[in-house]
């Protein structure tokens, strides 16, 4: 292959990305507001609580979390992997993921990877495409697990790990572990023994970040 070639194909690989990055991020931009799908169903009766005078009725209990909610802002996926872009997301992330080489940075990417495949779960499982939203999720927790690594990187390194980084990754973990069992309960008996397993993963890095903070 010549080298006019090579630098055709290399400008077309980098040209590809680019339009999957704009076009993710309009995807962000155009739905980041939009509650997520499993939130729909709460947005909806709080508006049947307004009366006719406009006033909200109940608003007290409307507006604060339920006690067994965790808080917890998953960010919005953009494009998801039944887009025919998403290949070329994925690009970018491994790219990302080779390029990022210190840990305490690897592991707030590997988070975000992680939060943002276990959002793509709840917007496919919308979709009713359950087999691709739980094998969605179950990357995403692989991801969750380097971030745990790279936590233990950064200690190994004798570096300061902020007890707000800490209380994090617990609040991260409890919840992927709600939304999980959210899933299953909205998903077909073929793919719940998938879920099971992520659970598994969840508890066993429950169990990591425990250990980390003792």
């Amino acid at each position: 292959m010549t080298a006019s070639a090579k630098r055709v194909i290399f400008y077309a690989v980098w040209s590809l990305i680019i339009i999957a990055l704009a076009v993710d991020a309009l995807f962000s931009i155009t739905y980041a507001a939009s509650p997520s799908p499993m939130n729909a169903e709460e947005a909806t009766s709080s508006e049947e609580l307004m009366d006719e005078d406009g006033a909200m009725e109940g608003m007290e209990e409307v507006l604060v979390t339920a006690p067994d909610e965790i808080e917890y802002l998953l960010p919005y996926p953009g494009i998801l992997p039944d887009h025919p872009l998403y290949p070329l997301k994925l690009m970018r992330d491994r790219l990302l993921d080779f390029l990022i080489r210190d840990p305490l940075k690897r592991l707030e990417f590997n988070l975000l990877m992680a939060d943002k495949r276990l959002n793509m779960g709840i917007f496919l499982t919308e979709k009713a495409k359950y087999e691709l939203a739980e094998e969605t999720v179950s990357k995403g927790e692989k991801y969750f697990v380097k971030a745990i690594d790279n936590l233990y990187q950064v200690k190994e390194q004798n570096r300061e790990v902020r007890n707000e980084l800490v209380e994090k990754f617990k609040t991260a973990n409890a919840k992927h572990e709600e939304v999980i069992n959210q899933l299953i309960e909205r998903s077909p008996e073929n793919v719940q023994n998938g879920y099971a397993d992520s659970l598994r993963t969840m508890t066993e890095s429950r169990d990591r970040i425990d250990g980390f903070s003792n």
